[in-house]
């Protein structure tokens, strides 16, 4: 039996779905992390309410530690799931990045309550000591979460993945600010954030459904250990350095100003890198999985410009908007408090725009298994941050600091790039033509919002945003959707 009128909105809604498997791949993670980060979104106005900038600091200096524990999460192995063609193998990976996980976190339940009181001293993390018992349990959630995760994506199931990463934001956000009303700061941050990391587990699990394998025998473990032996050599110390490159800021911005302007680089640094969460790791995922088939049929380079071009058209203009806007952008929304943290935004948005473009054609390092080259990237960028945060405290300034920490972390990026474009093989001289054009495109654009930012007159500056970015998407609409068809 038909209904007509079920039957028209549903031939109306199919022309709106993208025919393209890799569109159709990308448009369903992105949804859903957009869906997502507009939830935390929501819920900022009333998180910056509720909790101090303080104590976003203590959330900020919870979420490094962790996420520098979980660079080790399955010694890297995990990386490597969605690589080999038969499900066999790639179980047997599976099974073994669980295993080193699991003694890992007996290894940081083990010693997290050692670390002596000097170091807290120092570090200033007197704040977050009480609290210590919450580190193991993220590790462990959180270790769990990323394993299954990379399971899934070797079965595309990018719908559960999806739906994990709207639930993690629901349900972390809710109990952040229900914590939060009754009076439990800084705590109610951590625990929410713990939530936001590790709901979804059960649901990444439901990947298995239908497959039934056997537990590997030790010397098949040891033969993938042996035969995948670049990820923890190499790949799980990248990812440490590149965590810490990424986590180094507010460690560093505690103990040598205080929580308060970590809290402020915080919420900034967090809201910034929304296109790169909504954009970037959607599109990263998708493109791992056809670099890595692509390998084989020798397409990587032409596969690696379409990512590439279509990660210049949805990235540049967002993070350019955003960088005029900032200031005042910050102040209105979530307070007087905060407006630091929009000023923090304008110094960071340079570099996000580079990190949008690279990082989530990073992955290529890992199809290629060109580990050791990203190993010596991510050392070098990590000194290279630590080295202009220093050079800021020299001045006695947290805004001299964040700002030469945006300039060179854009420099940085930029080589990021022209390498990923070499090792995939990429001519260099196209890519960056069509940045310019972007860029060029864009800043024309927005010159009446950066006018009437200037002079002050915010409802225009706001409706000349919104004006600019409807013109931008009209023109690349179609071109974008060329890409993959």
């Amino acid at each position: 039996m038909t209904i007509p009128g079920i039957d028209k909105a549903r031939e109306k809604f199919a022309k709106f779905v993208p025919k393209s498997k890799t569109v159709r791949a990308i448009s369903v993670l992105a949804g859903g992390t957009a869906m997502a980060q507009f939830i935390n979104i929501l819920f900022a106005p009333l998180l910056t309410r509720v909790y101090s900038p303080a104590d976003f600091g203590v959330l900020s200096v919870y979420t490094a530690i962790l996420a520098l524990l979980l660079a080790f999460s399955g010694f890297g192995y995990h990386l490597a799931i969605p690589l080999p063609k038969a499900n066999n193998r790639a179980f047997n990976l599976f099974v073994l990045s669980m295993i080193l996980h699991l003694l890992l976190c007996l290894f940081v339940a083990t010693t997290i309550f050692f670390v002596p009181d000097k170091w807290v001293r120092i570090l200033k993390w007197e704040s977050l000591q009480p609290y210590f018992w919450l580190i193991p349990l993220g590790f462990a959630g959180g270790g769990f979460y990323t394993i299954l995760n990379y399971w899934a994506v070797r079965e595309k199931a990018f719908g559960v993945i999806s739906r994990t990463r709207m639930a993690q934001s629901i349900f972390g956000g809710i109990t952040q600010i229900f914590l939060g009303f009754i009076g439990l700061r800084p705590i109610g941050l951590l625990i929410g954030q713990f939530i936001n990391q590790t709901a979804g587990i059960l649901s990444l699990a439901s990947s298995f459904k239908g497959k039934t394998f056997r537990f590997p025998r030790s010397h098949r473990l040891k033969h993938v250990a042996k035969r995948y032996r670049r990820f923890p050599l190499y790949s799980s110390w990248g990812t440490l350095l590149n965590t810490a490159s990424a986590q180094v800021t507010p460690i560093l911005l505690v103990s040598w100003y205080s929580e308060s302007v970590a809290g402020w680089f915080s919420l900034g640094n967090r809201l910034i890198h929304l296109p790169l969460l909504i954009i970037g790791a959607s599109v990263s995922q998708v493109y791992f999985q056809k670099a890595s088939a692509s390998r084989f049929s020798g397409n990587t380079a032409n596969v690696t410009e379409k990512f590439f071009k279509a990660l210049a058209i949805v990235g540049i203009f967002p993070l350019i908007v955003i960088a005029i806007i900032a200031p005042n952008l910050f102040s209105t929304v979530f307070g007087k408090d905060w407006a630091i943290s929009g000023l923090y935004v304008r110094f960071l948005a340079p570099y996000l725009i580079f990190q949008v473009l690279a990082s989530p054609l990073s992955t290529v390092f890992f199809a290629m298994e060109r580990q050791r080259t990203l190993l010596v990237f991510q050392s070098i960028l990590l000194l290279t941050r630590v080295t202009s945060l220093y050079s800021g405290r020299l001045f006695e300034s947290a805004d001299h600091s964040i700002l030469f920490y945006g300039v060179a972390s854009a420099a940085a990026y930029c080589v990021y790039l022209l390498l990923i474009l070499n090792i995939s093989g990429n001519k260099l001289t196209t890519p960056m033509r069509f940045i310019g054009k972007i860029f060029v495109h864009s800043v024309l654009l927005l010159l009446p919002c950066l006018y009437f930012q200037i002079i002050g007159k915010q409802i225009f500056m706001y409706s000349s945003a919104f004006l600019g970015s409807c013109a931008f998407l009209l023109v690349w609409r179609s071109y974008l959707k060329a890409l993959f068809n």
